[in-house]
């Protein structure tokens, strides 16, 4: 900003004799030359050209995580207007920028930063070097070879970057030392004994929901494949040695629950549904009910025999 200003006014200076011939009178032309140094003084404060640069942070972070080559190349351009000195790390994220960047155009910006800002860093000349040899664009090549150029120059007159902040770094206080050493407790359910107290404290375990006085049983395990003296299964025997568990009732073959092998002994059997038997001839007359007077017959249908 102070460039620009010292352009114009020697810009003005130089309108001087133009306005002298133009202007009859001495002071008509001292007149303009102070209104137009007056409007070169106010505009900038005016348009806020004096404000102080906001923090790089956006630049540093546009240069170094956006996806897009174009906001790279841009974030590594817009470096160039803050002092190194304050940001020492703007060297670096440019040094990263130029080494490992796939975008042509973002090494290019970045040497030009780099040129333009002119640290005396060891690693950047380096990188430079490196870049102006052995990159495979033309632009970043001669961009590169310009600022070794620059910051080897810059190294012969300051020496090595000597990294200064602006902030002040304050340390947290380290902690005080130990002033008690209350040792190991002294039994079980006895605390260590702090500062001021003579007596050891006593501290009550906590409950453990166990009764006192109750024998818990221990859970048996079973035997397992790894155990000697495990009790072994015998295997099951043959389909002919196997003998049914279920007892043997002297019933019918009718009447046995398998129908395919029916009573003990005899033949197998195909699985046919025993029919419904229904009774073709009257019961005797034991078994039927005897006869009640004609008042007291219910009125009731007579059974029917047969199908």
């Amino acid at each position: 900003m102070v460039t620009a200003t010292i352009r114009v006014f020697v810009v003005i200076a130089s309108l001087m004799p133009l306005s002298a011939t133009l202007f009859d009178d001495a002071s008509e032309s001292f007149i303009m030359f102070a209104t137009l140094s007056a409007v070169v003084l106010l505009a900038p404060a005016l348009t806020g050209g004096f404000q102080p640069l906001p923090p790089p942070e956006w630049e540093l972070k546009k240069l170094t995580t956006f996806p897009s080559p174009r906001d790279r190349a841009a974030g590594a351009a817009a470096l160039r207007k803050y002092d190194w000195r304050c940001r020492p790390d703007l060297i670096d994220a440019l040094v990263n920028a130029l080494s490992c960047d796939p975008s042509a155009k973002v090494r290019e910006e970045a040497a030009e930063s780099l040129a333009c800002l002119a640290p005396p860093s060891p690693v950047a000349e380096a990188a430079l070097r490196r870049a102006a040899a052995c990159d495979s664009n033309l632009c970043v090549r001669l961009k590169s070879r310009k600022g070794a150029k620059a910051v080897a120059a810059s190294l012969a007159r300051s020496g090595p970057i000597v990294v200064t902040t602006s902030r002040r770094v304050e340390l947290a206080p380290a902690a005080p030392p130990a002033l008690y050493d209350f040792g190991m407790p002294q039994g079980p359910g006895i605390a260590p004994v702090p500062p001021g107290f003579s007596d050891p404290v006593f501290v009550p375990p906590p409950p453990l929901g166990v009764v006192p006085g109750t024998v818990y049983p221990m859970t048996g395990r079973g035997p397992t494949q790894f155990d000697t003296q495990a009790r072994v299964l015998d295997r099951p025997a043959p389909l002919n040695r196997r003998v049914d568990p279920r007892p043997v009732r002297d019933l019918p073959p009718e009447f046995y629950d398998d129908p395919l092998t029916g009573a003990p002994g005899a033949a197998p059997r195909r699985a046919i549904p025993t029919p419904t038997r229904f009774l073709t001839t009257p019961p005797p007359s034991a078994l039927l009910p005897n006869p009640l007077p004609p008042d007291e017959i219910p009125a009731l249908l007579p059974p029917r025999y047969g199908p």
